[in-house]
C-alpha cells in the first residue's frame, strides 16, 4: 500500500511513557522530520485492539445496549463492543463481549472487516462482526463500571434506508450498516 510513497518516514530519537493504566497507555515520542531534520513532540495512544457485534436475532431484531457514557457525559445506543484481552482471539472477544453486555449468543459470528481506528493518535484496531441468529441464555453479566440496558430493535427500524440518529456512536453506525448489507443481501443465512 505505501510502494510508491515519496517521503520518509519519521524517526523516532527517543520514547517514553507518561501516564499508564487498565485502559490505556500514553507515549511520547520524539520524532525527526525526514524533510527539514526538525524534531516533533508526538503523543501516541497504545490500546488494546477493540471489537464489537452486531448481533441479529432470527426474526431479524437486532440487539443493543444503552448505556452512560461519561466522557459525552450521556446516554448511547450501541451494539455490544469491548477491548480484546491479551492473547485472546477477536472472534472469541466479540463472542464473550455479546454474551457479558447481552446475555446472547452467536448461532454464526460472520467477520466484518478490521479497521485503524484513529492512526493519527491511536495504535489499536477495530474488529467488527455480525452475529447471527442470536439467542438469549443468560442475563448480561457487564463490568462493575458498566450499567446497560439490553434492546431489541425492530427490523423495519434498523433495516431502513437511512441510520436513525438515535444511533449517534460512529463505529456502531458503521457496524450497523455493514450489517444491513449482509442481512438485506441474505448473505449470511436463509433463515433470516
Amino acid at each position: 500500500m505505501l510502494a510508491g510513497y515519496p517521503f520518509g518516514h519519521w524517526s523516532v530519537a527517543s520514547s517514553r511513557t507518561v501516564l499508564a493504566n487498565r485502559v490505556l497507555k500514553v507515549r511520547q515520542d520524539t520524532c525527526v522530520i525526514p524533510a527539514s531534520g526538525g524534531a516533533l513532540e508526538y503523543f501516541v495512544l497504545e490500546l488494546a485492539d477493540w471489537v464489537h457485534v452486531a448481533p441479529v436475532t432470527s426474526a431479524r431484531e437486532l440487539v443493543m445496549v444503552r448505556q452512560y457514557r461519561h466522557a459525552t457525559r450521556g446516554v448511547t445506543l450501541e451494539i455490544p463492543a469491548g477491548s480484546v484481552k491479551e492473547n485472546e482471539l477477536p472472534a472469541d472477544a466479540a463472542r464473550r463481549e455479546l454474551l457479558e453486555e447481552t446475555g446472547y449468543t452467536a448461532g454464526n459470528l460472520i467477520h466484518l472487516g478490521t479497521w485503524d481506528c484513529n492512526p493519527a493518535l491511536q495504535i489499536n484496531r477495530l474488529h467488527t462482526f455480525l452475529g447471527v441468529d442470536v439467542e438469549k441464555v443468560a442475563e448480561p453479566a457487564a463490568e462493575p463500571d458498566e450499567r446497560l440496558e439490553v434492546m431489541t430493535v425492530p427490523q423495519a427500524h434498523w433495516l431502513s434506508d437511512r441510520i436513525d440518529s438515535a444511533f449517534s456512536h460512529y463505529f456502531s453506525s458503521y457496524a450497523i450498516e455493514l450489517a444491513r448489507v449482509h442481512v438485506r443481501a441474505d448473505h449470511v443465512s436463509g433463515r433470516i
